[in-house]
């Protein structure tokens, strides 16, 4: 049974990142459109269609942790009021990077993601009426296969003369004590 004083921090968390999400979202004015442009006007407000994300990728320098570039083509009839990229990984929050719009694609360049982590990247993008769409998603594995972090080399010297070392004196040391119980011995 979920207790309440553990259930009260998540709630408080969601209600958070719901009312960051609805205050972001921004509800287009197409009702204050001039009255010359009943052609967009028009589109507006019949556009049911989601946005098109045709194609994207990311540069391969992701996938060792450096700065990436990011570039998507999205198309919509109403037109595309912005696109972003979703970068999620497992119990953080999401970020959203937004990207601009070179003519032919949308792109951004992103810092190189910490390592040690797995990543989930999608494209976000909104039309003109607040239709979205969400790509696929793509993964970044960033957790590093430990190897032995000691160098054999170094280390293995050090622990085999420690060794030996310390070998000499418990043996010096029994030799001293067996020494002494047998003059003790031989002296009663």
């Amino acid at each position: 049974m979920i207790h309440m004083k553990r259930l009260a921090p998540l709630l408080v968390v969601f209600l958070v990142f719901f009312a960051v999400v609805l205050a972001s979202i921004q509800v287009p004015e197409y009702h204050n459109l001039p009255e010359s442009n009943h052609f967009e006007r028009a589109i507006m407000q019949n556009d049911t269609l989601r946005p098109t994300i045709e194609e994207w990728d990311i540069s391969e320098s992701a996938y060792d942790g450096d700065d990436f570039d990011v570039w998507a083509r999205v198309i919509d009839e109403s037109g595309v009021r912005n696109v972003s990229l979703i970068i999620s990984r497992s119990y953080y929050p999401h970020t959203s990077i937004p990207m601009t719009d070179n003519g032919t694609y949308f792109v951004s360049s992103v810092l190189g993601l910490p390592v040690n982590y797995t990543y989930s990247l999608q494209i976000q993008a909104f039309d003109m009426v607040n239709n979205s769409a969400t790509s696929h998603r793509r993964t970044v594995d960033l957790t590093l296969l430990y190897a032995n972090p000691f160098d054999e080399s170094v280390t293995m010297p050090i622990v085999v003369g420690s060794a030996l070392s310390l070998m000499a004196v418990v043996i010096g040391i029994a030799y001293i004590v067996h020494q002494r119980k047998k003059t003790h011995i031989s002296s009663s």
